[in-house]
């Protein structure tokens, strides 16, 4: 394998994590959380059942967890199914790529390194995605497991920005001030990030507390933090306006590009976050708010990795 198709299975890997993250929202947004009672298997089997005529007469019992009884929901158990069977999917890709990594140890010892610091993570999560379950879905279980998610991608991309570096490594130097403005923009998203776990934490007991229904009320229920939630992403869209207005020009072609990227998916966050806001919380925008978060964040690090640490910077 080169180190260009090298690059590509890391791309995979990535795009496959990402899609991992997309249906731990799904099913998270659809309350399928505890669609597979057990772990690794579901209801007691490799693949779930699709009727109920299929499970043992005392199922509910049986896959009893912390003294709830199972409930059987096809759909439920498919959605749950499916995000194992992603996370499967990249926890194979991951491994592959560990492996693949040996070859480029001599190039760049980080390399094999980071590859198998991945693989260590992607364990990690598994566990936390059992311990989910095990748990029945505690809040802070959860968050943990979100959390991991976005380690593994952070590492993913601080990776692929190395390989990238070893392709192309002309850079050109960084404008000082763009290195306060970028490092101040990822704090405030980080903040935002803390803030937005814990309105998720008020919306998850919620949610729960009214069997997923009466969505027009979690808004109001779910007290300060949320206005403090909602008012915080002001300041990440001024500070974007900041970085469009007058540091633009002297961003390089592939750095204007990201940046441009950056701007599109937070413009889809805010206008999702807007859309919960004021549109009592609907289940499929609750995914997508917290997909392409995950992407902004993802994008706001890879440009840290990949243009600005380890490279000269300037005044100008």
């Amino acid at each position: 394998m080169t180190l260009r198709g090298f690059q590509k299975l890391l791309l995979w890997s990535l795009c496959t994590v990402y899609l991992v993250i997309l249906a731990g929202s799904v099913v998270r947004a659809t309350g399928s959380g505890m669609g597979c009672p057990d772990w690794p298997k579901c209801f007691g089997q490799y693949i779930p059942p699709t009727d109920i005529s299929e499970l043992p007469l005392n199922y509910t019992t049986k896959y009893a967890v912390q003294g709830h009884d199972a409930e059987f929901n096809a759909v439920k158990t498919w959605i749950e199914y499916v995000n194992r069977l992603v996370g499967a999917v990249a926890g194979l890709l991951i491994f592959i790529q560990c492996i693949a990594s040996l070859k480029w140890r001599r190039l760049s010892l980080k390399i094999p390194l980071l590859s198998f610091l991945l693989v260590v993570l992607m364990g990690f999560q598994a566990l936390l995605g059992a311990g989910v379950v095990w748990t029945f879905l505690l809040s802070y279980m959860i968050t943990l497991h979100m959390l991991a998610a976005l380690v593994i991608v952070l590492v993913l991309l601080y990776l692929i920005a190395l390989v990238n570096t070893q392709l192309t490594p002309e850079i050109p130097t960084v404008n000082k001030s763009l290195w306060y403005l970028w490092v101040s923009l990822i704090g405030l998203t980080l903040i935002q990030v803390f803030l937005g776990t814990e309105v998720r934490e008020k919306i998850d007991a919620l949610s729960t507390q009214f069997n997923y229904m009466h969505r027009e009320l979690w808004i109001d229920l779910s007290g300060t933090i949320f206005l403090i939630h909602r008012s915080f992403s002001i300041l990440i869209v001024v500070l974007t306006i900041v970085l469009w207005k007058y540091k633009i020009q002297s961003f390089s072609w592939w750095q204007r590009r990201w940046f441009q990227l950056h701007t599109g998916f937070l413009t889809v966050v805010v206008v999702a976050g807007i859309g919960m806001a004021y549109g009592s919380i609907p289940a499929w925008l609750q995914p997508v708010h917290f997909f392409f978060s995950c992407i902004v964040i993802g994008i706001q690090w890879y440009f840290v990795f990949r243009f600005m640490i380890g490279h000269k910077t300037s005044s100008v």
